[in-house]
């Protein structure tokens, strides 16, 4: 698809369930619709996945699945019960992940981390492929669960030593 010019960037893939595409890329070897049904129902259902795993997805250099779920843990905590109200969205984001006071705020994130972060957020052409997942439905507002911190994992655990 990308040799024939189809895809440039990933965010093009949600292109595929339009039907002009969906023709043009039908005709290419080894693909049929069954295949085709299966990337666009994998498409669909991944426009609803936690926001870790959407930032992860992103590549951003030295942002991980686990400071992506520590980023966005801390995003929760910051928008509190603004999240229930107003939603979270693609600027939001763009705010939290271009801000270096918040993302040196996070104790387990450093100054290589945070560079990085900063320069992918603010390069134009990252910022126009958030908002092209955003107008092809990829939700950011999905915060999933909290972390469990390590003092809250053994809050309950009794010990008898005798």
């Amino acid at each position: 698809m990308v040799d024939n010019q189809i895809l440039s960037s990933y965010s093009d893939l949600y292109k595929l369930s339009l039907p002009h595409i969906r023709m043009i890329v039908k005709n290419l070897p080894g693909m049929g619709d069954k295949k085709i049904d299966n990337i666009i129902a994998f498409l669909e259902k991944s426009k609803s996945n936690e926001l870790s795993k959407v930032i992860n997805a992103l590549g951003i250099p030295q942002v991980g699945e686990k400071t992506a779920k520590v980023i966005v843990d801390h995003m929760r905590k910051a928008e509190g019960e603004k999240l229930k109200a107003e939603g979270f969205g693609t600027q939001d984001l763009m705010a939290y992940l271009g801000n270096q006071e918040f993302l040196a705020g996070i104790h387990s994130i450093g100054p290589e981390t945070i560079a990085s972060a900063l320069d992918w957020i603010h390069h134009p052409s990252n910022q126009k492929l958030l908002q092209e997942l955003e107008s092809y439905g990829v939700s950011f507002s999905n915060f999933g669960a909290p972390i469990a911190r390590d003092s809250e994992r053994l809050q309950y655990v009794r010990f008898a030593i005798t």
